[in-house]
């Protein structure tokens, strides 16, 4: 059994209080997609999160939705037809998709968009 005096319990106590939150930032990249679309743009909100739904195509012709939070008119999205790499995370999402309220389990929310051509 090892030791753990070296560590010391304020950070003993940190790791079994949020030591599993690091697991939920994995980020997955899905490569080579064509934005097929977005959902209308959600009204700004200081009190509802809310996000632009993106409508997304393959290189095996599957369509997935995506998430992308909207933070405003500055909102970057590229444009419907252009082919780019999307980093994603999972999150529960609770608020206003384009102008519906919605929650969804495990949805794929961006983080970034990447090699856009």
């Amino acid at each position: 059994m090892r030791h753990l005096s070296g560590i010391g319990w304020p950070a003993l106590f940190s790791v079994a209080l949020f030591g599993c939150s690091s697991m939920l930032d994995v980020t997955h990249i899905q490569k080579d997609v064509v934005v097929l679309g977005y959902s209308e743009t959600p009204p700004d909100s200081g009190y509802l999160r809310t996000w632009i739904a993106m409508t997304t195509r393959d290189g095996g012709g599957n369509q997935e939705q995506f998430l992308v939070p909207y933070m405003g008119k500055n909102t970057f999205l590229p444009k419907v037809g252009v082919t780019c790499d999307l980093v994603y995370q999972y999150e529960d999402v609770e608020g206003l998709v384009g102008l519906e309220t919605k929650e969804i389990k495990r949805a794929k929310v961006i983080k970034r968009f990447e090699n856009i051509r």
